[in-house]
């Protein structure tokens, strides 16, 4: 009976599971860029879902120490987080997450990022 229970959770069983989500397929890293012609700061947006990365850059609204991104089940970006902040995917400040963590702790570091060792 054991054989029997073992041959189908290791052969027939994962064919019923849905581990396809993308839920990570984006990543969000940067920093507000400091002055106009400063091509080494902004935002950088790395795209996993074609199997290949693709890098795109764009202007961010907070300095984004990797902290927190979420994508949708098939790869695209919902919003991101630095621990003070919720960003959505049109990389502006969601409604009322603009003051996470508040305390000691984000009055220190909220002006760059939350301290995420």
């Amino acid at each position: 009976m054991f054989r029997y229970l073992y041959f189908f959770l290791t052969t027939l069983f994962p064919i019923f599971l849905s581990a396809q989500a993308a839920h990570d397929a984006q990543w969000v890293l940067g920093s507000p860029r400091l002055l106009p012609t400063d091509i080494y700061h902004g935002g950088t947006l790395i795209d996993f879902r074609s199997g290949e990365p693709e890098v795109s850059y764009f202007d961010i609204p907070i300095h984004m120490d990797p902290i927190g991104m979420i994508c949708d089940n098939e790869g695209n970006l919902i919003f991101y987080t630095n621990g003070c902040s919720i960003i959505n995917a049109a990389h502006q400040t969601m409604e009322n997450g603009d003051s996470l963590n508040v305390g000691g702790v984000h009055d220190s570091f909220c002006s760059h990022s939350y301290p995420s060792w």
